[in-house]
């Protein structure tokens, strides 16, 4: 099949080949490694998004657009995002790819205008009611994590915490929390890995989200994925006690491919992506859950072996089977 992904423009240019040399936002991820698992499947695919480079290893063929919706010969186009562009589309199928929208007014207004929302989560399909819905996920790229051992204790700094999402998200409460429960468990460390640059905002607004005392936490700054896969692979917790209503959580997946065990809230998706600690307000009871050696290893090995099943390959092969039943419908 022709196909056609259609991805919303931002402050910083990427292409496939970003995600070797500089981080990025989860949906422009998302879009990179969803573009190549379905081309890995044999379909021809165009991805539309703000600049134009060489075809991708798997073949995907970037072009460069500031408005990328249009009369298109493919025969299954992908929105990212941005509802307003799916009326100038001309496919036999459209499909509604949301991310991180959490408002109705977001979606697509008609039947006419999309024959699918494709939402993350079952928390993340109540967003829109009353249209057609499909549920996928988020998914991990299984190479970045095919060296990192889990359950290997002796291997990683006992009480090393890393913070791996957007400050906005909490990173100011989160802090405070952490410093809080290291007056109870000295030894705890919190390491934050990113940075308002990873969307191309400026480095000046990240003082917003971060207190001024600062003890116990050091900011390594924004990685690629393959070197945050390394850091995480160091760290005996993944500290997220968050306010945020993630609609599924990449940062969250990722950490379990790692081995690393999640100490997260129930908040939003999180009791959905986060299988390795269950997601507690108790996050004390939490961390003393984790100080046992036999119970971490059980809780990194488990989450590597949930998270390292979520790959972008069955992503795209979900993706697929919802066209499937549309061709069958037709």
């Amino acid at each position: 099949m022709n196909i056609v992904l259609a991805v919303a423009p931002g402050p910083k240019a990427w292409s496939w080949q970003t995600l070797e040399t500089q981080p990025l936002g989860g949906s422009e991820t998302a879009a990179i490694y969803l573009a190549d698992s379905l081309a890995k499947l044999g379909h021809r695919v165009v991805l539309r998004g703000p600049v134009s480079c060489e075809p991708s290893p798997s073949g995907v063929q970037y072009v460069g657009v500031s408005d990328p919706s249009g009369p298109t010969d493919a025969d299954v186009v992908i929105v990212s995002r941005v509802r307003q562009w799916l009326p100038a589309f001309t496919a036999k199928y459209k499909l509604f790819w949301s991310h991180d929208l959490m408002n109705v007014d977001d979606a697509p207004r008609t039947p006419q205008d999309c024959d699918v929302v494709l939402a993350l989560s079952r928390f993340h399909s109540r967003s829109f009611p009353g249209r057609q819905l499909a549920l996928i996920h988020n998914g991990i790229d299984p190479e970045l994590f095919k060296d990192i051992k889990a359950g290997n204790w002796k291997e990683r700094q006992l009480g090393k915490m890393a913070w791996t999402s957007n400050f906005d998200r909490g990173l100011f409460p989160a802090i405070r929390i952490f410093q809080k429960m290291r007056t109870r468990w000295p030894q705890l460390e919190l390491h934050v890995y990113g940075g308002m640059d990873v969307y191309g905002w400026g480095k000046e607004r990240e003082p917003l989200y971060v207190p001024v005392d600062r003890d116990g936490v050091t900011f390594h700054g924004s990685l690629p994925k393959r070197e945050l896969a390394q850091e995480l692979a160091t760290c005996w917790a993944w500290w997220y006690p968050t306010w945020w209503p993630e609609t599924y959580c990449i940062a969250g997946l990722e950490a379990q491919a790692a081995g690393t065990p999640c100490i997260t809230v129930p908040v939003g998706a999180l009791t959905e992506t986060v299988h390795a600690c269950k997601p507690s307000y108790a996050l004390a009871d939490t961390i003393e859950h984790l100080m046992y050696r036999p119970t971490w290893e059980g809780e990194s090995k488990r989450a590597a072996t949930l998270a390292r099943r979520r790959t972008w390959d069955s992503v795209a092969e979900g993706v697929m089977k919802v066209v499937e039943v549309l061709s069958g419908a037709a």
